[in-house]
């Protein structure tokens, strides 16, 4: 696509509730595809983490994690961040990540190059956790268990139902407070970069 356009990247499991939304967020933001080597930045949102399908709908992480979606300027570091200035958004994705069979969700675990790094206690309670228990769960990341610390119930698969239920829900909903605080944050944070960074040029007068 080149500079000069908006450079979405996102996984083959993770799938926008609203994407015409998400690019009225983009046009938003139209004005620093203009050189947008001197003004960086990354579009970012939220994801909902699937952690497990049931026959009647879904378990998933009860709190959004937040995710990178867009860039005016390609100059990543690490995955799809770039490590420039975050203008947080409130769009949502699904993600898809353990929406596997248990024999599937092994054999990915196994060819995946953190396999080592799979905690013990993961697979008992993935098998373990259903709609009737799933409040009594605790710490259920397969890496680091704290960095999943509950779950909720969503009782439906039907997207649109999925999406109504989404934007209902309290505990889903990304508060304009939170945005603004952290977007406040980043701007912020960078403008003090910039100014660490800033270099004075001074005319030669000999």
């Amino acid at each position: 696509m080149g500079v000069g356009n908006w450079l979405v990247q996102i996984d083959a499991d993770e799938i926008f509730i609203d994407f015409e939304k998400f690019i009225k967020t983009l046009r938003k933001y139209d004005s620093y595809l203009i050189n947008p080597e001197k003004h960086p930045i990354q579009i970012s949102g939220y994801l909902i983490n699937i952690y497990k399908y049931l026959d009647e709908g879904l378990l998933y992480i009860d709190k959004p994690t937040k995710v990178m979606l867009a860039t005016n300027y390609p100059n990543y570091k690490v995955a799809r961040k770039t490590k420039e200035r975050i203008i947080y958004t409130d769009n949502i994705l699904l993600h898809e990540c353990l929406s596997r069979t248990e024999d599937e969700l092994r054999y990915k675990f196994a060819n995946w190059g953190h396999s080592l790094e799979i905690n013990d206690s993961f697979f008992d309670k993935w098998k373990s956790a259903n709609r009737d228990n799933y409040k009594e769960f605790r710490d259920v990341f397969y890496l680091n268990p704290k960095a999943w610390k509950r779950l909720g119930y969503l009782p439906s698969k039907d997207f649109n139902e999925m999406k109504e239920y989404i934007k209902n829900a309290e505990n889903l909903k990304v508060s304009d407070f939170k945005l603004i605080s952290k977007n406040f944050g980043q701007w912020f944070k960078h403008l003090q970069i910039k100014k660490i960074n800033y270099k004075p040029k001074f005319e030669k007068y000999f």
